[in-house]
């Protein structure tokens, strides 16, 4: 059994206050990731959860605020994801 990665979270706290916001943009990040993976046919190594919050504490996720949404800027050339589990 392979051992799981630790990503910090006392970082990630440090680096977004808003816990909240750090746990949307972490969500949205890894459902681009695991999207893209599947698109592609690509298998991860790791989840995509993990992915998402190590690039998130490198700061390589760019991302912007909408009308109460966070995006995700990656995602943006992406399919909308509509209403599906947001409150509108």
């Amino acid at each position: 059994m392979e051992k799981m990665e630790f990503v910090p979270l006392d970082e990630l706290w440090k680096k977004y206050p808003n816990k909240f916001f750090a746990i949307v943009l972490a969500a949205r990040k890894a459902r681009f990731i695991s999207r893209k993976a599947r698109e592609e046919g690509t298998h991860l190594r790791e989840k995509p959860t993990i992915i998402a919050l190590r690039e998130i504490l490198e700061g390589n996720v760019e991302y912007t605020f909408s009308s109460r949404k966070i995006k995700v800027l990656s995602d943006l050339g992406a399919e909308d994801e509509g209403s599906a589990g947001h409150n509108q």
